[in-house]
């Protein structure tokens, strides 16, 4: 699996492990705008396998308090499915910048 940036007709790909997911995608408002931080890596068959959820740093003083062990357990199961089908996903500020980029998508390939 890997992120993409399509730019007309080429694909850049980009080398990092790592994607954001607004809370609003599983928690609706009460999670809106509260990111989360999703590392992955393939395993030894090259499938997919998350590494780590965590809330970013500014959403951090609401998110605990919330029953964080209900919401993280979501977050990652709705990011095993990004994993799984591929999606549209965000990038955090500092690999846009490095990327050059605005959007990315999880794909094997994009077509």
């Amino acid at each position: 699996m890997n992120l993409y940036e399509v730019k007309g007709e080429t694909e850049v790909i980009i080398s990092e492990n790592e994607f954001l997911i607004d809370g609003y995608d599983v928690g609706d408002r009460l999670l809106e705008g509260v990111m989360f931080e999703v590392k992955f890596q393939n395993d030894e068959n090259g499938l997919p396998e998350i590494i780590s959820v965590n809330v970013v740093e500014e959403s951090k003083n609401y998110f605990e308090q919330l029953n964080q062990n209900k919401w993280l357990s979501a977050i990652k199961k709705y990011a095993e499915e990004i994993l799984e089908y591929g999606d549209e996903v965000e990038l955090s500020d500092k690999l846009k910048k490095k990327y050059g980029v605005k959007e990315a998508f999880l794909a094997e390939q994009i077509n």
